[in-house]
């Protein structure tokens, strides 16, 4: 078991190494909450899944 304490940004670029997603588009378009965290494990197989997780889409921006 691994236990990462860390700001949203660094999270979100370890969710994204992780899961081989666009690390630009979670870091423009994604958050996670204050005093959030997310649990993830290993399958059998070894792949990567996410058990439980906060990551919100951020609501567009009004202003532009």
């Amino acid at each position: 078991m691994v236990l990462v304490v860390s700001h949203g940004t660094f999270l979100r670029i370890l969710f994204c190494l992780i899961f081989n997603e666009d690390i630009q588009e979670y870091l423009l378009n994604y958050e996670f909450p204050n005093s959030s965290y997310m649990t993830i494990s290993r399958s059998e197989s070894g792949k990567w899944i996410i058990e439980e997780s906060p990551l919100i889409k951020k609501e567009s921006n009004k202003y532009g």
